[in-house]
């Protein structure tokens, strides 16, 4: 990605990962996750551990997951960031419904 995003406001970081997401782009995805982050899923279960971590995110930019957050919270933690996708949809296409195939 070449344009210049803010990653310390939430805004501009949200936008930035979920862009990311959808361009297919894991490298500049997992840049804003920092080593010790935890991932929490949908279902609540938390993964650790960056390479875990990189799994996750991986199948998403896969999908080219086209996320619409509609609310989130952000809390500071001393100088980093916790950001919560509290609620989020994401289109699903269904390859035999479609008559294509996801690449």
């Amino acid at each position: 990605m070449t344009e210049n995003v803010d990653r310390t406001d939430p805004n501009e970081a949200d936008e930035y990962f979920l862009n990311c997401i959808r361009n297919g782009d894991l490298k500049n995805a997992m840049t804003c996750f920092d080593s010790e982050a935890i991932y929490i899923a949908k279902d609540g279960n938390t993964i650790s551990g960056f390479t875990n971590i990189e799994k996750v995110v991986a199948n998403l930019c896969n999908m080219r997951a086209d996320i619409k957050v509609y609310e989130h919270k952000n809390a500071p933690v001393g100088n980093d960031m916790m950001y919560w996708l509290d609620k989020w949809t994401m289109p699903v296409s269904h390859p035999s419904r479609s008559g294509t195939k996801n690449k």
